[in-house]
């Protein structure tokens, strides 16, 4: 099961240029689809020390690629720029996922504001 440490974090949100140091991460939601495969579906809540909170999602799914993952992102700015709301999409060198190896679990990242709230069905 993946496991991600505070460093773990810490080095992906310094990646993705947002300021230091990380205070905790809480898991929103995690699905082990295959880990035999290392298929994974891993969302977290990272709080910094000003106070402000961005979610990392780490995902290793077989339909779930770099590409759409930037496709997703370009689009949710788009959104938030058309007067949308939408979260924030974090970049990382122009791009809004990343490829990472951690403890041995290929994964596509992405980082976004953290938005309080409750999904309503």
């Amino acid at each position: 099961m993946l496991q991600v440490s505070l460093s773990d974090a810490a080095q992906i949100l310094q990646d993705f240029q947002l300021p230091l140091p990380l205070l905790s991460l809480k898991e929103l939601q995690r699905d082990d689809y295959d880990e035999a495969a290392r298929e994974v579906r891993l969302i977290l809540k990272a709080t910094l020390s000003d106070g402000f909170a961005a979610v990392l999602r780490l995902k290793n799914e077989p339909d779930v690629s770099l590409a759409l993952l930037e496709q997703q992102g370009r689009f949710a700015t788009q959104l938030r720029q058309g007067g949308i709301p939408c979260p924030v999409q974090y970049q990382c060198s122009g791009s809004y996922a990343k490829a990472y190896s951690l403890h041995g679990y290929p994964l596509a990242v992405t980082v976004e504001e953290f938005v309080p709230g409750e999904l309503l069905a």
